[in-house]
């Protein structure tokens, strides 16, 4: 298949994701606010550090689904469909013993942490142990579907998503409204409604996999060397991931040790929108992942560096479009959105989309060095980065006593972290630093600073109303589309926009 048409493949299937998180984000804010408003600031904190318990533990299947998917993509791009059986296969049986065991670190250590660290009312305490195994259930059918999403990721087929993403934000839309009618305590009905979709979720990936792709089905086979390769793999992506988790919902935890269940609703609201409008770009990234490991399956550095720089910088500037209007006029925005706003929300999520507007860099850098599977040593030194946001938020929150100072340190060493992923991507794919110095880094930020200072200036001129939002969000949207063009992009990268622009509107 030639590049063309991977990108038209790319483009496709992008446009499939994006135009699903259009509808898809637009429900999930909404039922944010009608599960916020119907379970109350309270419950609604609950239930956030409730499943950041199991997330505490989920680390392990997001080692797993990196490996798998790497491997399913590796061999995709080589056409080895033995092999390919062979690693759906294992990656069944290594997925169901995994839940297996997070079932019972769960039932052990969770039940502990729950019921003697956390800050949870007493009088909310059965609850929230009834919500506590009803997450593990859910967990537990999540990830042995695991192997079938990521074979479906891996065959490009985009499209099932959208719809099941659709499907999805229905469905929560409606527990959610559901909720005033549940005759017994609410957060458990809501907990055993969300249970109930995800058993139909895992029998529809099962039934698609097995009619539309007949050329690879599960095998009850052992092959070693494949499970001990795939193990080692993942048993490096293990250390990326634990950091992960130990940063994300340790702050969780920390914020909630600190400041209580109220200010952890706000930092669940933040997540929300944050999580929303960072899907936009991670559509973008999940329909170019594949074509990046497939690249270097093939031996094609040349075309893989140009996807690098390609995805980077598209995935960039989705990210800051959506964002940057949110970041001007934080504080309407969650006025129009909620009835109840919890203290601290609009810091948070101003916070939380920079980050995301930073880390949108980091996918494309991963998924290119975690292709070579040569991962040892890249996943020991950002690990020793990331690791430190968890120590060094505490000492914030010592000094400063808010909770935004938790986000702040993390920002800082996000950027760090970043580094080291260029520095890995020298030495294993041979991509030249300084190039993507200049052409994406310094361009990307660039081109936000100018946006930022631009769109602030006017800010005080138009009125703080419905109509001012819209008219400031495409001023914003307007300014940075610009500066991408004639900075954010090249000279042979405008040319290729020029042409593109131009086959559509003159086309016959």
């Amino acid at each position: 298949m030639t590049s063309s048409q991977n990108n038209k493949r790319i483009a496709k299937n992008t446009i499939a994701l994006t135009l699903r998180m259009f509808f898809t984000m637009s429900i999930g804010i909404y039922s944010s606010r009608i599960l916020l408003a119907n379970l109350g600031v309270t419950d609604y904190g609950i239930n956030n550090v409730v499943a950041g318990i199991i997330t505490m533990f989920m680390f392990l299947n997001t080692s797993l689904i990196n490996g798998t998917q790497r491997y399913l993509n590796f061999y995709l791009g080589k056409n080895n469909i033995e092999t390919l059986n062979k690693v759906f296969s294992t990656s069944i049986h290594i997925f169901l013993l995994l839940a297996i065991f997070i079932a019972v670190l769960g039932e052990t250590v969770g039940i502990y942490f729950l019921n003697t660290k956390l800050d949870i009312p007493k009088d909310r305490l059965i609850a929230a142990n009834w919500l506590f195994q009803l997450t593990i259930i859910s967990t537990f059918i999540n990830i042995i579907s695991t192997p079938y999403n990521a074979l479906i990721i891996a065959k490009e087929k985009m499209t099932i998503f959208a719809y099941v993403s659709i499907a999805n934000s229905i469905y929560l839309l409606l527990a959610a409204l559901a909720i005033p009618y549940i005759p017994y305590d609410h957060l458990i009905g809501y907990a055993i409604l969300i249970v109930t979709w995800h058993v139909i979720i895992r029998l529809f990936y099962s039934w698609y996999c097995s009619s539309h792709f007949k050329t690879i089905k599960y095998k009850f086979i052992f092959d070693k060397s494949l499970f001990k390769e795939m193990f080692v793999f993942s048993g490096w992506t293990l250390t990326g991931t634990f950091t992960y988790m130990t940063y994300t919902q340790g702050l969780t935890f920390l914020i909630n040790i600190f400041f209580g269940p109220s200010v952890n609703a706000a930092q669940a609201l933040a997540q929300q929108v944050n999580g929303s409008l960072n899907a936009f770009s991670a559509n973008f990234m999940i329909a170019t992942k594949p074509q990046i490991t497939k690249y270097y399956a093939e031996g094609n550095l040349n075309e893989m560096h140009k996807l690098i720089f390609f995805s980077s910088k598209m995935s960039y500037a989705i990210m800051a479009i959506v964002s940057l209007p949110f970041i001007i006029r934080t504080d309407y925005i969650l006025g129009l959105w909620l009835k109840e706003i919890p203290k601290h929300t609009a810091f948070f999520l101003q916070l939380y989309l920079i980050i995301a507007i930073i880390n949108t860099l980091s996918s494309p850098a991963i998924t290119a060095i975690h292709s070579t599977g040569k991962i040892k040593w890249f996943q020991i030194y950002e690990s020793l980065v990331l690791i430190l946001i968890l120590p060094f938020s505490y000492l914030a929150i010592q000094i400063w006593n808010i909770p935004e100072s938790c986000y702040i340190v993390t920002l800082i060493l996000i950027i760090l972290a970043q580094f080291i992923r260029i520095y890995f991507m020298k030495q294993l794919i041979e991509l030249c630093i300084t190039e993507y110095l200049k052409n994406i880094f310094c361009r990307m930020i660039l081109s936000t600073l100018i946006t930022l200072g631009l769109s602030l200036s006017i800010n005080i001129l138009i009125p703080n109303n419905f109509i001012g939002f819209c008219v400031e969000s495409c001023i914003c949207i307007s300014i940075f589309s610009i500066n991408f063009f004639f900075i954010g992009l090249t000279k042979a990268e405008q040319n290729i926009g020029i042409k593109f622009i131009q086959k559509k509107i003159f086309r016959k």
